[in-house]
């Protein structure tokens, strides 16, 4: 799209899925995206350009049209000079996502680990003090050489004053995907999930009212008329049978769960620290717990477990909470299982773990793609789910593949039967399983991150990007 001045319009440009655009001048504008593609704009039409790689690329930023940086999967960094791309050596193997050239001769970049590096003739990684923070930095700017603000996922910004990173607090919960500022009056803006701006002035930041919804992670219900959805900025709505009510929970950090065992035992746990439990007439913080939360599951009440993006486990009990080893420190992202003594965590890169009651193995479950969900009605017969739409089964034995997936990625399943398993997704994709797949199209393009819905009827519910609620009766 092209903004003249009055209105935007279409722009043809050779076909591709970009994700970063960057320009020296009108005549002058560079788009980066999947697959390595470049595109290029000389005032008059867009053409292709060959990057010399078909790794994705996520960011692209310059300081003239001969000096254009863009970064990508892998730690890939590619340089314009003026005639064509080069790819350039760097320390990073994780992706980067973001690049800003503060001039000809200091350039930095940013991605998952997470990585800083910067390029003042060679280029070289920092990691700040506070770097357990985070994940994932997403975005990169700066007004000069020592003032320079990098954001992504966790509860403070990361400020560059030319000798070291400070973590500076923000008051949202939110994943920040952009960041950029006015040079001449200091000021400085953040955006992230659910439309929330975050605004840098005379030395603090504070969020800007923009009336946008928040993105809803998760939901879950006792009945059909009692369902608890959660979210960003600490979101917690609860439908008891003709409308969605807000409830404080305390927190602006973003609640990524929600699981309970009955309308007055709920549990909801997020980033930075956050389980929040539902008691029947408010939400009350549990205390001396410590990390970023990704999902809540349990086979009865005294018997609960909380996967944590360290790669440990947190269990509760009659007894309290307790941490539990896992055996890993990558990222799990859910955790589900059929019986006390038979659980399943998986998470990032294929990682697959089994509770057999006394403690955690690894199990290989034949992918490194990432894993979002699970579910299974009896022990030999539980279903993974996650990147692309990948989609593997336990037989008892083994991980066998189901559908390798080409298409979007699955953040939620929610199941019946073997045969009657309801699958949520990017791009609003929801499907449902009945020994093969077919497609069922909502009425939404944006990200689904939770399903709920009762096996006695009530329909069922599907939340996500943008405060995106659906309902199938």
């Amino acid at each position: 799209m092209h903004w003249d001045g009055d209105h935007w319009n279409l722009a043809t440009s050779p076909r591709a899925s970009y994700y970063r655009v960057w320009g020296s001048g009108s005549n002058d504008v560079w788009a980066v995206g999947a697959n390595g593609a470049i595109g290029h704009f000389d005032g008059k039409e867009w053409a292709s350009v060959p990057s010399g790689t078909t790794s994705p690329l996520f960011d692209v930023a310059g300081r003239s049209k001969d000096d254009v940086w863009s970064v990508g999967a892998g730690g890939l960094v590619l340089h314009w000079a003026g005639s064509s791309w080069a790819k350039v050596s760097t320390p990073a193997t994780q992706d980067l996502n973001s690049v800003w050239p503060a001039s000809a001769s200091d350039v930095w970049a940013v991605g998952v680990g997470p990585t800083i590096l910067r390029n003042t003739g060679n280029w070289s990684a920092t990691t700040p003090a506070s770097a357990n923070l985070y994940y994932s930095l997403n975005a990169v700017w700066g007004s000069a050489s020592n003032d320079v603000w990098a954001v992504g996922y966790g509860s403070s910004f990361l400020h560059w004053t030319g000798a070291n990173w400070n973590a500076v607090p923000n008051e949202s919960g939110s994943v920040w995907y952009s960041v950029f500022g006015v040079s001449d009056t200091g000021t400085v803006y953040a955006v992230g999930t659910g439309g929330v701006i975050s605004r840098y002035s005379g030395g603090t930041w504070a969020q800007l009212n923009t009336g946008a919804p928040f993105d809803l992670q998760a939901i879950w219900g006792s009945t059909p008329n009692d369902v608890w959805a959660v979210g960003a900025r600490g979101t917690a709505l609860r439908w008891q049978g003709s409308s969605w009510v807000k409830y404080s929970t305390g927190t602006t950090s973003t609640l990524q769960s929600v699981w309970g065992f009955a309308p007055n035992d709920v549990w909801a746990v997020g980033d930075s620290d956050v389980i929040r439990h539902w008691t029947g007439a408010q939400w009350f913080p549990v205390q001396g717990v410590a990390g970023d939360f990704s999902h809540v599951w349990g086979k009865q009440p005294e018997d609960l477990w909380v996967t944590d993006l360290s790669g440990r486990l947190l269990r509760h009990t009659s007894a309290g909470w307790s941490s539990v080893d896992s055996g890993v420190n990558t990222e799990l992202y859910t955790v589900f299982g059929v019986e006390t003594n038979d659980v399943w965590a998986a998470g990032k890169g294929g990682t697959m773990l089994h509770w057999d009651g006394a403690q955690w193995t690894s199990v290989d479950a034949g992918t490194n793609d990432d894993l979002y969900a699970l579910w299974g009605a009896k022990t030999n017969s539980i279903h993974a789910l996650g990147s692309a739409g990948i989609h593997l089964l336990w037989n008892g034995q083994r991980w066998d593949l189901i559908d390798p997936g080409s298409g979007d990625c699955v953040n939620a399943v929610l199941g019946f039967a073997d045969d009657d398993l309801w699958l949520a997704g990017d791009m609003g994709s929801i499907t449902h399983f009945v020994g093969s797949a077919h497609f069922s199209a909502p009425p939404t393009n944006n990200n689904l991150f939770g399903l709920w819905g009762a096996p006695d009827g009530g329909g069922i519910w599907a939340v996500g990007m943008g405060g995106t609620i659906l309902h199938r009766p």
